[in-house]
């Protein structure tokens, strides 16, 4: 009876691992303003997308990570924690940094079609920062960067900065008449123009 049991209980776990290792990848659209007030993660192949005209924000003390894609449209406010590994993809929104903002290796931040990103917190960027198209990267004068990457602005997009970028280990560059606007202060490498298009 007791081996009976055991393989029914066997059987039950090889069910659910197939049914949790074959699950599809949620996709979650924001129609309506929404505030999120607990940890969440965004896995790879998920996408979080927030349409136009609606408002996304994060709260303070809340942790975002992100191994997936988040397409803004809209506005987000972050005045938590988002981790970066996988896709931002800031699509005419707004975004509004008041919290912190880590982008990992893997991860990256388009900043598309007029696009504007507002940072008054920490933004640390060891993936890539792509400032593309009329596109507005502010930051301001409490805003703080780190970068050991790069970031760049193209396409007539640009970057002002009134706060403070760590640039030791890092490229900030211009391209396409692309520019970079700075009355605040930059440590480290000068920003660099390459050949327009």
């Amino acid at each position: 009876m007791k081996t009976i049991y055991n393989l029914v209980c066997l059987l039950c776990l090889m069910v659910i691992f197939a049914l949790v290792t074959t699950a599809q990848a949620e996709t979650r659209v924001f129609e309506k303003d929404t505030t999120i007030s607990k940890d969440e993660a965004i896995n790879t192949g998920e996408t979080w997308t927030i349409k136009s005209g609606v408002t996304l924000t994060i709260a303070k003390g809340i942790a975002i990570k992100n191994a997936g894609d988040i397409d803004n449209l809209g506005t987000l406010y972050n005045n938590g924690g988002i981790y970066n590994a996988g896709d931002m993809d800031n699509n005419s929104g707004v975004i509004t940094n008041n919290g912190t903002i880590e982008i990992y290796g893997s991860g990256d931040i388009d900043n598309n079609n007029k696009g504007i990103i507002n940072n008054l917190g920490i933004i640390s960027n060891s993936g890539d920062i792509d400032n593309n198209d009329y596109a507005t990267f502010t930051n301001n004068e409490k805003g703080a960067i780190s970068n050991s990457s790069h970031i760049s602005n193209n396409d007539k997009a640009n970057f002002h900065n009134s706060g403070s970028i760590n640039n030791k280990t890092g490229t900030i560059y211009n391209a396409c008449e692309g520019t970079f606007e700075d009355t605040g202060s930059v440590l480290g490498n000068e920003v660099e123009q390459k050949e327009n298009c």
